[in-house]
């Protein structure tokens, strides 16, 4: 490839991205149409003291045949295996029947703000409903 077609490739990125839903620094804007970035968890809601704080409150999970559940935080856990990480697990207790997939669900709360959240079925049996839980991983800092 000459350098010249190398060169004039580089330049055209930005304005091919935008019509591909990105902005012209070639940075994808949901509002554009292109594809979010990794779902994250909100900056300030990350750590296990984070969460810990919210313990016992209400989060609603979009759920695919209701729209919506509310699940209660009933527990974090910390389940640290390795020095270098902070790892913990959020444990839920949703409504009787509420039968959700492993999978990733969105998640809101009233202070929090909503983010994806990985959440499986839990044998927990310290709840009334069904259990759920989520776990994290993250280097210690």
């Amino acid at each position: 490839m000459k350098r010249r077609t190398f060169v004039a490739g580089l330049a055209a990125a930005p304005w091919v991205l935008t019509g591909c839903g990105a902005d012209s620094q070639g940075n994808h804007r949901p509002e554009l149409g292109g594809h979010s970035p990794m779902p994250s968890v909100p900056q300030g809601l990350s750590r296990r003291h984070d969460f810990g704080a919210l313990e016992g409150d209400i989060f609603y999970v979009a759920h695919p045949r209701y729209g919506s559940v509310d699940a209660r935080l009933v527990g974090v856990e910390d389940n640290t295996r390795d020095a270098q990480l902070e790892q913990f697990a959020l444990r839920f207790e949703l409504p009787p029947g509420s039968a959700l997939q492993d999978a990733l669900y969105r998640v809101e709360h009233a202070q929090a703000g909503s983010f994806d959240l990985f959440m499986q079925r839990s044998s927990h049996n310290n709840v009334a409903g069904e259990g759920y839980v989520a776990f994290f991983s993250h280097l210690t800092d």
